[in-house]
């Protein structure tokens, strides 16, 4: 009898360690990278904007990983982060950071992926770029499109840009143009605009610029900690 008990309640921890891993399997992770050069024309100086978050994806819901930098009583800097999760067909989600790491605060959805990630970003105009060329690795699976602005109306308007796709990554709800997304069944994970030097509307010299962004796969990262964070928002929607 003691034997048979021992072996239920052997297979029950086999059981809930194997219904585990496979939950922090089901993550999915990728790294959002960004690098903007910024003409600021009062100054006649350009200002590099750049920075990178996580997004983890875990059934329907998603988790942004923001990083930021705690400065202690000591003056002295520390990598923070908050944590944003939420599901896009809800209109709130949660975030979850230093001061209020179990219960969150409330978010708009909407406006989070508006400011955040590039959801209301408009790289790809038809009318006003045209596609010059393509090139495939050997997998097929991955290409380049490269096009020119036909129109530019000042500095703001890019001279040429570069489209990188990705078949594998296709699925994933990260979009820098849900337009060319469509039409080429697959996914832009990266976009870079270059911006030939020119004179702004004070005659002043314009350097060469670069805006560059970049959707990446991310295989290591702690599961174990994001997993807690998709299972504390899911606590609270029951």
């Amino acid at each position: 009898m003691k034997r048979a008990t021992f072996l239920i309640s052997f297979l029950l921890i086999c059981l809930g360690l194997f219904q585990c891993s496979c939950f922090i399997n089901d993550i999915k992770a990728i790294k959002l990278t960004w690098h903007f050069d910024v003409y600021d024309e009062p100054t006649n100086k350009v200002y590099p904007i750049e920075g990178s978050n996580q997004v983890f994806f875990y059934k329907n819901l998603e988790l942004y990983r923001q990083e930021n930098v705690f400065i202690d009583e000591n003056n002295k800097e520390h990598p923070d982060f908050d944590y944003y999760v939420y599901d896009r067909k809800k209109k709130t989600g949660r975030r979850y950071y230093r001061r209020n790491p179990e219960f969150g605060i409330k978010f708009n959805v909407d406006s989070f992926l508006n400011d955040y990630a590039f959801e209301k970003t408009n790289i790809y105009n038809k009318r006003g770029h045209l596609l010059i060329g393509r090139s495939k690795n050997m997998s097929e699976k991955k290409f380049t499109e490269r096009y020119l602005q036909t129109s530019k109306k000042d500095y703001t308007y890019p001279d040429s840009l570069f489209f990188s796709f990705d078949d594998e990554l296709k699925n994933i709800p990260i979009s820098f143009s849900k337009e060319l997304d469509s039409l080429r069944q697959s996914k832009v994970v990266k976009w870079v605009s270059i911006f030939n030097p020119m004179l702004d509307s004070k005659m002043n010299t314009i350097p060469k610029r670069k805006f560059t962004a970049e959707i990446k796969i991310v295989d290591d990262f702690k599961k174990e900690e994001i997993l807690s964070y998709f299972n504390k928002f899911i606590n609270t929607q029951k």
